[in-house]
């Protein structure tokens, strides 16, 4: 078996994901952390200031708690996200037998990065409205707030937790972002005339 390295950019944290686990509901997953345990067991990205292109939503579920919050994300952004895609799939190519069994010959991996219908890009996280995971809003006070009615208005600083690796059925998996907190300011709007 060989085993594939690469070098990331300067921001992108170095991870692998962990061991396998089984939920309650049978759903499967690997958290995932610091290639050097020294740094923690939970990762973090802090992305800079994001537009968000379409207010939070969960698809056919209006009365969701758990909802996508996506960014239009910089180069910089996006280059860090590749980066880990990069670092996943090279450990995932090396433990596919192992993660999915000896049927599995190729990896059916999901970025969350995606291609917007318009042509531009963003980079999809999850966030809870309620429960001990709920995402907190704060303002330049460095106060908490609540959630805001309309998300495009805004401009966002996030803490993304890099969380996991979900896998389903016999060979598809793709990582979770998980948004914990965000920092919202007013976009400032000039008149065009």
């Amino acid at each position: 078996m060989e085993i594939r390295t690469v070098t990331h950019p300067i921001a992108a944290p170095q991870i692998k994901p962990g061991e396998l686990q089984t939920s309650s509901k049978g759903q499967k997953s690997l958290p995932v952390m610091y290639a050097n345990e020294a740094q923690g067991d939970r990762v973090f990205i802090f992305p800079g200031k994001l537009e968000v292109p379409f207010n939070p939503t969960a698809y056919q579920q209006p009365e969701a708690s758990r909802l996508n919050l996506c960014f239009a994300p910089t180069d910089e952004f996006k280059a860090v996200i590749l980066a880990i895609d990069e670092q996943i799939r090279i450990a995932l190519d090396n433990r596919l037998k192992e993660v999915f069994g000896n049927q599995v010959e190729e990896l059916n991996y999901h970025s969350p990065l995606k291609d917007g219908k318009n042509g531009h890009r963003h980079v999809r996280t999850k966030i809870n409205l309620d429960g001990k995971g709920a995402l907190r809003c704060w303002n330049s006070r460095k106060q908490l707030q609540a959630y805001p009615e309309d998300w495009m208005s805004l401009s966002v600083s996030a803490r993304i937790w890099v969380r996991s690796v979900y896998i389903m059925g016999q060979k598809e998996c793709g990582l979770t972002l998980e948004c914990l907190d965000v920092s919202l300011d007013q976009k400032t709007v000039t008149c065009p005339f």
